[in-house]
């Protein structure tokens, strides 16, 4: 039913509506939307000047997130090699090869063992005794839970971690 005032309103703004769109209203001179060429200028160079001083801090960040992620993959080795001579009551050698970047110990197909990124350097401090050639050194663990000791040192960059093995207890420490 139409009103006296003319035809009801119902939200159509199609032909014969009333009502305008926004787009339809033109606007006055000197008023026009959007951004000036210099406004979108100062926000790049402001967003330039930011990624610069955030940048450098992001990589050390993503670096010590490599090295922390290596460090808990070669304690986890230690801690399963400790672990497999105590079930299996037999001297167990986990072995590290610094120039490959390389350890583990029984037969590594079955998950005994990893591959470091090539960027992390390793040291290693173990007894005299467990020590194979230049490259290659193991720490042995024994059925008891004890273990012959030694340090691991991996380091990226400026960075570097350290996992202890107590010589008594078999048990590695992340430094």
């Amino acid at each position: 039913m139409a009103s006296p005032r003319g035809p009801a309103k119902t939200g159509w703004s199609g032909p014969g509506s009333d009502s305008v769109r926004m787009s339809d209203r033109a606007l006055p001179p000197g008023q026009a939307r959007g951004f000036t060429l210099l406004e979108l200028l100062v926000v790049l160079v402001l967003a330039g000047l930011l990624l610069a001083l955030v940048a450098p801090r992001l990589t050390g960040t993503l670096e010590t997130l490599q090295l922390r992620s290596a460090v808990r993959e070669v304690h986890s080795g230690l801690r399963q090699a400790r672990a497999h001579a105590q079930s299996s009551g037999a001297p167990v050698s986990w072995v590290l090869d610094i120039r490959e970047n390389r350890y583990g110990f029984g037969d590594q197909a079955q998950g005994r063992g990893g591959t470091l990124d090539a960027r992390i350097q390793l040291e290693l401090y173990t007894a005299e005794g467990a020590v194979i050639d230049r490259q290659r050194g193991a720490i042995v663990f024994y059925p008891d839970g004890s273990a012959s000791g030694g340090e691991i040192r991996l380091a990226l960059g400026e960075r570097h971690m350290d996992i202890h093995v107590n010589w008594l207890t078999g048990r590695s420490h992340i430094l």
